[in-house]
Formats: structure tokens, sequence, C-alpha cells
């Protein structure tokens, strides 16, 4: 919770039950494992190959997106467009 609070500057923040529901989900599509660190007992949840290929087609999908926005926002723009 901390990890994403930081990663975010404090603009997302994320409650126990939310991300233990979540990682529950992650594991059973086996986008992540589980890992458990025998010096401390820490349970490490780790992004399988499966789940960072799933993550990158997302992240590329987004970006995509983001591209044919700023072209509507472009078009708008030159042309005075209506939608």
């Amino acid at each position: 919770m901390k990890n994403i609070e930081i990663l975010t500057n404090n603009e997302i923040t994320i409650g126990p039950a939310s991300l233990y529901t979540t990682l529950k989900k992650l594991l059973e599509y086996e986008l992540v494992n589980l890992q458990y660190d025998s010096n401390s007992n820490r349970k490490i949840y780790k992004i399988t190959d499966k789940g960072n290929e799933i993550l990158n087609n997302e992240i590329n999908r987004k970006k995509q997106m983001i591209s044919y926005a700023e072209k509507f926002l472009e078009l708008k723009k030159e042309e005075n467009y209506e939608v």
C-alpha cells in the first residue's frame, strides 16, 4: 500500500481489503505469484511473464487511446471540428 502511494505521489491510495481482493484475483489468473521471505515471513508478490505481457499490452492500448485523443483534439483545434 505504501509503495503504491510512493509510486503515484500519493495520488492513489488503496486500503487493505481492496489490495488483497485484487491480489487474490491476480493470483487466480496467474498474473502474479506468491513467494515467502523466509527471513521475515513476509509475503512477496511478483509479476509473472503472463502478467508482464498483459500489462505491457494494456499500456500500449492506453497509449494508442491517448494518441487518438490527441489527434482528435488537434483536428478539432485546426478545423473547428464538431462531434
